[in-house]
């Protein structure tokens, strides 16, 4: 009976934090006001919740109550405090508030920010959102569970057809499904994914930037960044 209890949760974890890493998958609206604060290098703290249980367990900063933006997300990462979010992600609450924890939580994490997103996640069971200053990755914690993101090198992408030859040293990118490669992170999957269909999306829009942006649903500046993050630009050969 304990085994098959220890079975069950364990089941019931891994179901908890694949529906967490969906709401941060590349494309959706919290995914993109994080890669926004990663790639201004002003590091966040942000919290998915807004029950009273955690209102209750946070001081200071300001009520926001407006409807969420990644652009919104991004400014209000600026203040050193934690952002409170609605658990739906369609409000931000709060902005700029102390996270207060139970010094009897344990922690093994070392950097204030990472300590206090561990231990506030493991006293509320909802999910904490830490973005790194210095080293470029987003750590995801609920529970007693941690998951980091790091972001991908830049590669070399190009256009990809066959009347249009490949510079040299540049690989052909591909649509396929890629075989699972043990060691290879998902995030670094993901992005993967993300730039080769950006680069599908844009050939089959002959490079047009505003076709390919209202094709993939996105606005022009942010297929401008996203292009850049991966390094894709147009081909010499059609220049």
């Amino acid at each position: 009976m304990v085994a098959v209890q220890s079975i069950s949760t364990e089941n019931q974890k891994t179901h908890e934090l694949f529906a967490a890493l969906k709401l941060l998958s590349p494309g959706t609206y919290l995914r993109e006001g994080i890669d926004y604060i990663i790639q201004s290098k002003t590091g966040g703290l942000v919290v998915l919740g807004d029950t009273p249980e955690i209102l209750k367990l946070t001081e200071g900063g300001f009520r926001i109550n407006c409807p969420y933006t990644p652009t919104g997300l991004y400014e209000l990462s600026k203040m050193d405090g934690a952002i409170i979010l609605s658990e739906d992600v369609k409000r931000i609450v709060r902005a700029n508030v102390t996270l207060r924890t139970s010094s009897t939580i344990p922690s093994n994490e070392t950097g204030l920010r990472h300590r206090s997103a561990d231990k506030f996640a493991r006293q509320t069971e909802h999910i904490v959102l830490a973005v790194s200053r210095s080293r470029n990755t987003l750590t995801l914690y609920l529970k007693d569970q941690r998951y980091i993101f790091q972001e991908p090198p830049k590669s070399t992408w190009s256009y990809s057809s066959p009347n249009v030859p490949l510079d040299q040293g540049v690989s052909q990118s591909s649509l396929e499904t890629p075989p699972y490669k043990p060691g290879t992170a998902l995030s670094k999957m993901m992005a993967t994914a993300e730039a080769q269909y950006i680069l599908a999306a844009l050939e089959e829009n002959k490079w047009n930037i505003q076709r390919t942006a209202e094709a993939l649903e996105v606005e022009r500046s942010n297929l401008y960044r996203k292009m850049n993050r991966y390094g894709i630009s147009r081909p010499s050969s059609m220049r």
